[in-house]
């Protein structure tokens, strides 16, 4: 994607599908844009949560680190099952009120808590690029496959790992059950309106008399017709 010159721009655990052998896509470009290689990028679009803290300065940013930064996210809550940053947090650190202390989660094997640390950089400039993160080592580790549960399995794992799951023989997309301020997206497509019906007209005849009126006066002298 990147090497096209596009930018996803709202990388997050919802818009990542599991198929039934083992395969993730990416889904929901709606926030997708083409950039030129050098060419900086300006305006505040995302998931509050996935979001790199050069989106929220007006110094405008690279497109391609910023997917970097939301797949690292993904990443943090697949192994710790939260998030590595809240939305204040993040204002703070961008403020220069707070300093920048990540410390990576080493559930996963230091392996994996190395290339946690370098996609969640704060640096874009020395963050881990797309290529770089496929020939890292943690992506050489050996995968069990797919798991057989499905997602309405009673036994099924609770947390952000369950998104990404198979059900009834088909990719499927769980919602997040986090903190939904932490998921607010900035660009929200207006209500649709909905409109609210009317009572029924009644059916009359040429006299203007009301049709199941008259027929309820047909029934009580034993008849139907009209």
């Amino acid at each position: 994607m990147h090497s096209k010159n596009i930018v996803h721009g709202d990388i997050k655990l919802d818009n990542i599908l599991y198929t039934d052998r083992g395969v993730l896509k990416v889904t929901d470009f709606g926030l997708s844009s083409a950039f030129k290689p050098g060419a900086l990028v300006y305006g505040k679009q995302g998931t509050h949560g996935y979001m790199a803290p050069e989106i929220y300065s007006a110094n405008g940013y690279n497109g391609p680190p910023v997917d970097v930064w939301a797949l690292g996210v993904v990443l943090h809550l697949l192994i710790n099952n939260k998030f590595p940053f809240s939305r204040k947090t993040m204002k703070k650190i961008v403020s220069g009120k707070l300093p920048f202390n990540f410390e990576p989660p080493t559930a996963a094997g230091h392996t994996c808590a190395e290339l946690l640390k370098s996609m969640l950089c704060l640096d874009p400039m020395k963050r881990i690029s797309m290529k770089e993160i496929l020939v890292h080592p943690f992506m050489k580790t050996k995968s069990h496959g797919p798991s057989k549960r499905t997602c309405d399995s009673e036994s099924a794992d609770s947390g952000p790992s369950k998104r990404l799951c198979k059900s009834k023989g088909s990719s499927q997309n769980i919602r997040s059950h986090e903190d939904k301020k932490s998921e607010e997206e900035i660009m929200v497509e207006p209500a649709k309106k909905n409109r609210i019906p009317g009572p029924k007209k009644r059916g009359r005849d040429s006299e203007g008399v009301d049709l199941r009126q008259r027929k309820r006066l047909c029934k009580s002298k034993g008849t139907d017709s009209l």
